[in-house]
């Protein structure tokens, strides 16, 4: 594939679509799904199996059993060793997987050498090739899978490079076997249209008249100084330099006239037939604004500066979400920013579409961060739900949760939106219909997820490893995230096992990318590692500088594995396989706080200190493991109450 820089290229990413055709090698009867299948079967699938003929064909999503990663870890460490001349010391600084073991202070000052020891180039070297082989293996299994049922070309839709998972379209009888392959674990109904949805909700505008934008256009700027963007940018210079950042988004424009990006860090894919524009203002168009957006108007005297302005921006135009992913973890992206509402709009129900997300953070290397949308109280988004993924809320600069805000309203189900982020009335260059029209404020959780990408990325600029460890980056994050003035602490959710400090509608908080730029880089109140399957709790002592009365806030992210349901019955996933921890902090005076949610992989506690000293922080098994090595992050911030 070909890459050429500016706004204006085109480079075909598309997927290699067939017609359908036939046949598996084991057929079994086609009346009915089996109910006794080993396989995990999604209820619209199972409904639309009841209903169809035998010459009807449906489009599924069947996903495999995973590669052995392990052995890409091994491959990956062989590489580096050869080619690259990495010694053991640095392959485990960059690997920040300690053995449980080790999780003490002389694992902490180790931990410190990382950003002394570890360069950016060394980060980047890791994800190449890690994805690199990965990718090869990926190939391989699936292919070895089609051949294996002797699917002809016809019928396959999509074939992925970064996961088990192809896209069939085929009949009832060839569905029904797959059921009993043993190498299926879920099917899918898979549904583009649902998948590839972007909500136009997400794109509110309103027309500001001349009087309003009287001398200048008054570009939008509080949204940046209120989460510390501004400072991270403008004092401390983390301007995005040496960052990828990956946008999937729809529709980008293709006007000759577009003047608020660094034409030589933009680089647009066009991944679907209809993700191009000939205007001047697009929802894509502003979301990568509001990351890396550059103008300055010398005669009127405007100028705008978004959150990384010398980031570099691969932006994804259109809306095939699969082929729009891959292109970006082939161009080595480090955090991805979806403003696009995937698959059923508000259900708060895990699919197909958020395995896929959870499987490609925990297995490639890239923080995720997607829009919660704009359907308020009726709920998240099937593809939002994604465990590993950071799902972003919106307020205005206040922390007032905006109206429009999507929140998970059932219980029992991992809570969404993890944190919140200015997203009213922001008011771009890319808002604007022409060079020279007055500007539209715009609004929408569109809008707030860009400004998390932003500080994502400051964060990776800070720190390389955060690059290659996005469990961490997430507890880092939410961890340093404030809860404001106008915030309804009525809301915070709480059980017998303890308070979990977060919030069905605004998550652990407004974004505040200073607090966990402090407890990262100044403080180093952080520890990340994995837990085997042998071992029930695992400990971190933390010498935390808290002064008595200061706001002490600790976060526990750790991964969600590449798997669905213990019971693989029909019907809607609300219990993904997960494990599940308790977070247990102890302050210097013995006094203990504890979180615990047996649906979600992360938890938080949040109370004031009662002075500086040694804090140990635990993470204590609930129930049976699901998978071996589960990889974690633990940040802590103190704050001013």
């Amino acid at each position: 594939m070909q890459k050429i820089k500016g706004i204006k290229t085109i480079v075909s990413c598309a997927l290699a679509v067939g017609l359908c055709g036939s046949s598996f090698v084991q057929m079994v009867s086609a009346e009915t799904i089996l109910p006794d299948s080993e396989i995990y079967i999604d209820k619209t699938l199972s409904e639309k199996l009841s209903s169809m003929s035998d010459e009807d064909k449906l489009d599924v999503s069947v996903w495999t059993k995973d590669i052995d990663f392990s052995t890409v870890k091994k491959e990956t460490t062989v590489k580096l060793k050869s080619d690259y001349n990495f010694n053991s010391e640095k392959l485990e600084l960059l690997d920040m997987s300690f053995a449980d073991e080790k999780l003490d202070n002389s694992t902490a000052l180790k931990i410190k050498r990382i950003d002394s020891d570890v360069t950016d180039e060394d980060t980047e070297t890791v994800i190449k090739e890690k994805r690199n082989i990965a990718s090869d293996m990926y190939e391989e299994n699936n292919q070895k899978f089609l051949d294996k049922i002797e699917c002809h070309e016809d019928d396959i839709i999509y074939e992925s490079k970064y996961a088990p998972n192809v896209i069939l379209s085929l009949d009832k009888e060839q569905i029904n076997s797959l059921c009993k392959n043993p190498n299926v674990t879920d099917i899918y109904y898979y549904d583009k249209e649902a998948e590839n949805l972007l909500n136009p909700q997400n794109y509110d505008t309103t027309e500001l008249s001349q009087e309003e934008r009287a001398s200048t256009y008054n570009f939008s700027v509080e949204p940046y100084d209120v989460t510390g963007i501004s400072e991270m940018r403008d004092t401390f210079g983390f301007t995005g330099e040496g960052v990828k950042i990956g946008v999937i988004d729809y529709p980008f424009a293709n006007s000759s006239e577009i003047d608020y990006f660094n034409r030589d860090t933009f680089a647009l894919y066009h991944c679907s037939s209809n993700g191009i524009i000939d205007s001047y203002s697009s929802h894509g168009n502003c979301v990568s604004c509001i990351i890396a957006g550059n103008y300055s108007n010398s005669t009127t005297g405007d100028t705008f500066v978004g959150a990384v302005p010398d980031a570099k921006l691969y932006a994804t135009a259109g809306v095939d979400f699969r082929a729009a992913l891959e292109v970006l973890l082939d161009n080595g992206v480090n955090v991805i920013n979806s403003s696009m509402v995937f698959g059923n709009d508000g259900n708060n129900n895990y699919g197909d579409t958020a395995k896929w997300i959870d499987h490609v953070v925990s297995q490639h290397n890239v923080t995720y961060v997607g829009a919660a949308g704009n359907a308020g109280e009726n709920g998240v988004g099937s593809g939002q739900m994604a465990y590993n993924m950071i799902t972003v809320g919106g307020c205005n600069n206040n922390g007032t949760l905006s109206g429009y805000s999507s929140y998970t309203n059932t219980d029992g189900k991992n809570y969404k939106p993890d944190l919140v982020a200015p997203g009213d009335s922001f008011v771009l260059p890319a808002t604007r219909n022409s060079s020279t029209a007055i500007p539209n404020a715009a609004s929408g959780t569109s809008f707030s997820t860009p400004m998390v990408t932003g500080a994502v990325a400051q964060l990776c600029q800070a720190s390389s490893s955060l690059k290659i460890n996005p469990r961490l980056m997430k507890a880092v994050l939410l961890a340093g995230t404030e809860i404001t003035d106008s915030m309804d602490e009525s809301e915070v959710i709480s059980n017998s096992s303890g308070n979990t400090a977060l919030s069905k509608m605004y998550g652990s908080g407004m974004l505040n990318v200073i607090n966990s730029y402090a407890l990262y880089s100044a403080r180093r109140n952080y520890a990340s590692g994995s837990i085997t399957s042998s071992v029930n709790s695992v400990g971190k002592t933390m010498s935390i500088n808290a002064t008595a009365g200061k706001l002490v806030r600790v976060c526990a992210v750790w991964d969600k594995p590449n798997t669905v349901s213990d019971s693989h019955s029909t019907g809607t996933i609300t219990s993904p396989n997960l494990d599940t921890f308790k977070l247990k902090v102890t302050d210097p005076k013995g006094n203990s706080y504890t979180s615990y949610c047996s649906y979600d992989n992360k938890s938080m506690v949040s109370f004031v200190s009662s002075g500086s000293g040694t804090y140990t922080i635990q993470l204590i098994r609930q129930g049976t493991f699901v998978s071996d090595n589960i990889r974690y992050g633990i940040a802590a911030s103190v704050q001013n109450r």
